[in-house]
């Protein structure tokens, strides 16, 4: 191990201890630290120069998938903007690829499935399983999400590589992000949207006849489902209700507690009550807006999102990629293989 990578690895562990110690403790990653992170990542970068185009590709692409997770409520903000700062960390040798953080995301995912499973066990009911169960595989869900495999995922493949893309995460993002849009307008008839793009699939890609396909098509499909599964179970144990008395500052409201049995649209009514309601959804009520919030009738309270403190999972992850030169199934995969054949 050369000095510039132990020096690489070391800078990440001092950045990570005082960026999770903040995120766990005051629920916050300070964007001061983030850019001394950036501009130390650079240094190092260019201390050792690789491919700089692929570089700052890397890194915008990181930018890019960052704000988009953000704006789909799938990580903090603070989250993103850390996701791409430690891009800025990968060694030279990485950019042969153009987009070598796809692999920091995987590990980031596989860290965060492990850590969570056991609470998901264990802070939530047989019930809430069984249930969870049901609606991530009844019919509909699984004829929604095989068409989306099948053929929006292969649409949004053929038009970014016509557009000179080819990085299969970013694919598979853009693929959800087209999903949502069409259920949000659409919502029972996206089937018969799916259904037109998976016929032009039968017709222009003959892979899809061969066995290879069945074999790595139904093991995505059972994936995507369970990750759908958890993530809904990840939603009993991610938010709180809280009377008005117990909102605090920083809480972020996901749903309202109302006093009489008709209900009110979320959406419509912090669009009518607050004039930043953007600012509220991403850092939470500020004093002004909890007072404002206690004049209002008929509302008991709000359900808050959990504040899950990540930053130490994607320092682990940054480390991870590093000295392993993969992702984590991948590596242990191969030494596995190593040690039977071998």
């Amino acid at each position: 191990m050369d000095q510039l990578f132990a020096l690489r690895i070391l800078i990440l562990v001092l950045f990570g201890v005082l960026i999770s110690l903040t995120d766990l403790r005051r629920r916050r990653i300070y964007n001061k630290h983030l850019i001394i992170m950036a501009a130390v990542g650079v240094c190092l970068f260019f201390a050792t120069p690789g491919n700089i185009i692929n570089y700052g590709v890397n890194f915008l692409v990181c930018l890019l998938i960052g704000v988009v997770l953000w704006k789909i409520r799938f990580w903090n903000a603070g989250d993103g903007k850390l996701f791409a700062v430690i891009s800025l960390y990968l060694p030279p040798a990485f950019y042969d690829s153009i987009f070598p953080s796809e692999i920091v995301i995987f590990n980031v995912l596989i860290l965060s499935f492990i850590l969570w499973i056991p609470s998901l066990i264990l802070r939530t009911k047989t019930s809430e399983k069984a249930m969870v169960v049901k609606t991530a595989f009844k019919p509909s869900n699984v004829a929604n999400l095989a068409l989306l495999i099948f053929g929006l995922f292969w649409v949004v493949m053929q038009v970014m590589s016509a557009s000179g893309v080819s990085i299969y995460l970013f694919n598979i993002i853009a693929a959800l992000l087209v999903y949502m849009i069409l259920n949000k307008f659409f919502k029972s008839y996206v089937i018969y949207i799916l259904l037109p793009l998976a016929a032009l699939r039968v017709i222009y890609d003959p892979i899809i006849f061969s066995t290879g396909f069945l074999i790595s098509y139904m093991p995505t499909l059972f994936v995507l489902l369970v990750a759908y599964a958890v993530g809904i179970l990840a939603l009993h144990i991610s938010h709180d209700e809280r009377y008005l008395r117990d909102i605090k500052p920083g809480d972020i409201p996901m749903g309202i507690m109302t006093k009489s049995k008709g209900d009110i649209d979320f959406n419509n009514f912090m669009e009518k009550t607050f004039k930043e309601k953007e600012r509220i959804m991403a850092r939470g009520f500020s004093e002004d807006d909890i007072e404002q919030i206690k004049k209002i009738k008929n509302i008991e309270g709000f359900v808050v999102k959990g504040y899950v403190p990540s930053a130490h999972i994607f320092f682990a992850a940054a480390i991870l990629t590093i000295l392993l030169n993969s992702d984590i199934i991948s590596y242990l995969a191969l030494e596995s293989y190593t040690l039977i054949y071998e």
